[in-house]
């Protein structure tokens, strides 16, 4: 067994730097809380609007299953990157393992909420605590997402790539 005394390290910094550096970006925040948080949310809060009363009964519910979602697809986005230029390639066993480890957690988590939705401060508590966990996981899983960062374009890019490859195709069957 290989002796890695700096994994924790390793993996905590990784950890601050991917949940610090994208809320640097206007796109990633406006997207986190436009879509993730309100448009993705309106199972949560739209119920809410409507009906006070019946809408805050099933606030557990509702919370339950929009953190399941959201957590789901954020460390299945975890499990699924393997871009061989980034640094999270180095660390992506010990973000796979955490993945599986708070998918697992939240699964549980969210049945016991709705399990429990008699008592409702106990699967309120639960599934808000669930709903922290995944938009958590979700900022983590998309710290590197290039589609919510200003500058993601190489210089070639206007040019449809390196100049110095060959071009893909021909056009010798047009006449002039």
């Amino acid at each position: 067994m290989k002796n890695n005394d700096n994994s924790w390290e390793t993996l905590k910094n990784s950890l601050t730097k991917r949940l610090r550096e994208p809320w640097q970006e206007p796109a990633f925040v406006f997207y986190f809380f436009g879509i993730i948080c309100v448009a993705g949310g309106l199972g949560v809060w739209l119920p809410i609007l409507i009906d006070v009363s019946k809408g805050s009964e099933n606030l557990p519910g509702n919370l339950a299953t929009y953190f399941v979602a959201l957590l789901t697809t954020g460390c299945a986005d975890i499990l699924l990157t393997t871009d061989p230029n980034s640094e999270f390639k180095i660390k992506q066993r010990a973000f796979a393992s955490l993945a599986v480890f708070v998918l697992i957690l939240g699964i549980i988590t969210s049945l016991c909420s709705l399990l429990l939705s008699k008592n409702w401060w106990v699967a309120f508590i639960l599934s808000g605590l669930g709903s922290l966990v995944s938009l958590f996981i979700w900022c983590i899983a998309n710290a590197d997402n290039t589609k919510l960062f200003g500058d993601n374009m190489t210089p070639t890019t206007p040019l449809g790539g390196d100049t110095s490859e060959p071009t893909i195709g021909d056009l010798t069957s047009f006449t002039s």
